[in-house]
């Protein structure tokens, strides 16, 4: 079942100097760390099981070429606080 219901709110500064990019060469690889918890899904983050699927959008491949990937399922677990 979708449960998504809101991503954070972001702030854009009045200057912004451009936008950020990594190069990841061939054979290399780029992680992320992502708070998942400023995400707001129905009913708000309870214990159990959930499973994502994360899509990046226009990837540069070289400059004649953008590509979109979405990943496999992500799967995760969420733990109450209280035993």
């Amino acid at each position: 079942m979708a449960v998504f219901l809101a991503r954070p709110k972001m702030t854009v500064p009045e200057f912004l100097e451009g936008a950020g990019s990594y190069v990841i060469k061939s054979h290399q690889s780029l992680a992320l760390l992502v708070d998942i918890s400023k995400w707001q899904i129905i009913d708000g983050w309870q214990a159990g099981k959930y499973s994502i699927n994360v899509r990046v959008n226009n990837l540069e491949v070289d400059r004649y070429a953008k590509v979109s990937i979405t990943s496999d399922p992500i799967e995760f677990e969420v733990k109450s606080a209280h035993p």
